[in-house]
């Protein structure tokens, strides 16, 4: 009986929750927490993994001033080039999905 209970209140807390266009508190936390659940999680995953590939194709030269960060040369990065597309995508439909 409990179990039933809860998921009726989830479904009727979701079907609330899905419009855009009301300005209410829950709607504004079910758009939260999806935003920042589904998009934001997977966007800063892909920016990580591309910063991460990033740092370990930097070769530090000891004949010359070595740099404090690790940019990498655009030959090399432009094989990131699709993670960091993939982040921003990512970013710019969780702002037009769940904008109020």
């Amino acid at each position: 009986m409990r179990n039933i209970l809860i998921h009726i209140i989830l479904s009727i807390f979701i079907i609330l929750g899905c419009s855009s266009e009301k300005d209410a508190f829950i709607n504004k936390s079910y758009h939260y927490t999806t935003a920042r659940f589904n998009g934001y999680f997977h966007g800063t995953e892909a920016y990580k993994t591309s910063l991460k590939n990033i740092e370990n194709n930097h070769n530090d030269d000891f004949d010359n001033i070595l740099e404090i960060y690790k940019y990498g040369n655009k030959k090399l990065n432009k094989s990131e080039y699709s993670n960091l597309n993939r982040a921003i995508n990512k970013a710019a439909k969780m702002i037009d999905r769940h904008s109020m």
